[in-house]
């Protein structure tokens, strides 16, 4: 089955009808439509074109506006920012001048403070020195003592078996006696 079968028989006759319905009146018509559309399309771009060039200008205007509010505004910029630079530039210089100031102060200050700490420290070694040849010395006076405590250690143990054995001969000669 052909699906254009259907154009075939409605679509010669609609031709044949278009073709029998257009005359050179109805055509002529059309195209004097058709060129009134386009000067009324001709005279609207002319319009268009006379307010793009109507914002254009006034785009121009504006920008020259805004860059001579730039430029001004730039001018005084420019100018605060060189005042601030000169005033930030004396009050560092300021500072500085503070700054050693006190550093050379300070430096003073700790130059006296470790003179007086070198000298506590050299008075605690002198004083340690003296403590070492204290306990040196008594060291030796321990040493000593414990010689002498062994000597009379070695001694009482002399004596308290030369005690003992007197004791025992005495013990002895009282048991022999009785006996």
């Amino acid at each position: 089955m052909n699906h254009t079968s259907h154009l075939d028989l409605y679509g010669r006759d609609m031709e044949a009808m278009a073709r029998q319905s257009w005359t050179d009146d109805r055509i002529d018509d059309l195209s004097q439509r058709m060129e009134q559309r386009f000067d009324q399309v001709d005279e609207r771009f002319g319009q268009v074109d006379d307010r793009f060039n109507r914002v254009e200008g006034e785009i121009k205007a504006q920008g020259r506006e805004l860059r001579q509010a730039i430029t001004a505004v730039e001018s005084g910029l420019r100018k605060q920012i060189t005042e601030t630079d000169t005033r930030l530039r004396k009050e560092i210089a300021g500072v500085e001048a503070r700054v050693r100031t006190q550093a050379s102060e300070y430096h003073a200050s700790t130059r006296e403070q470790f003179g007086l700490l070198h000298e506590g420290m050299r008075r605690a070694h002198e004083d340690m020195q003296q403590m070492r040849g204290d306990m040196q010395q008594m060291r030796g006076d321990m040493q000593q003592m414990n010689v002498e405590t062994l000597a009379l250690h070695r001694m009482m143990i002399r004596i308290t078996g030369s005690a003992a054995v007197a004791m025992i001969v005495a013990f002895i000669g009282l048991a022999g006696a009785n006996l």
